[in-house]
C-alpha cells in the first residue's frame, strides 16, 4: 500500500501529463523544455485514530517558463489549483482540498544565467 504523500504525488504526476506538460522531479535534468512542473516537497501530519488513516498531506508544486511567457505559468497554476479543488480518489484514499490552508505565489527567479517565471503551489490536502 502506497503512504498518502505518495499517492497524492502520483496522482499529480498523472494529471500533468494528462493536461500535456512536462513533469519532472529533477530540477537538473538537461532535457527539460519550458514550460515544465516540478513536484517538490511534500508534508504528511496524521490524526490520531485508532483503526483508519486520516490526516492532511501537503504538496508542493513549481510551474517553470521563460521570461515572456509569465501568462503561461499563470494559467498553468490556476489549471492546476482548479484540478486540486476537485479532490481525489486515488489508492484507496480520499483527498479534500482545504483552500484556506493552501496558496500560490508568482514570482521572478533569478537562480539560472536566464530569468524565469515560477509559479509556485503549496497544497493542503484533508485525506481519509
Amino acid at each position: 500500500m502506497k503512504s498518502p504523500n505518495q499517492a497524492l504525488t502520483d496522482a499529480f504526476y498523472r494529471v500533468c501529463l494528462d493536461q500535456g506538460y512536462a513533469v519532472t522531479f529533477d530540477l537538473n535534468d538537461k532535457k527539460l523544455n519550458y514550460p515544465f512542473v516540478y513536484i517538490g516537497n511534500t508534508q504528511t501530519v496524521n490524526e490520531a485514530i485508532k483503526m483508519a488513516r486520516n490526516g492532511n498531506v501537503i504538496i508542493h508544486l513549481d510551474v517553470w517558463d521563460t521570461f515572456k511567457n509569465r501568462k503561461r505559468v499563470s494559467d498553468h497554476v490556476e489549471a492546476l489549483y482548479q484540478i486540486a479543488r476537485k479532490g481525489f480518489e486515488v489508492d484507496g484514499f480520499s483527498f479534500s482540498l482545504r483552500p484556506a490552508a493552501s496558496f500560490d505565489l508568482l514570482g521572478i527567479d533569478n537562480s539560472t544565467n536566464t530569468t524565469l517565471w515560477r509559479g509556485q503551489l503549496e497544497l493542503e490536502f484533508y485525506f481519509s
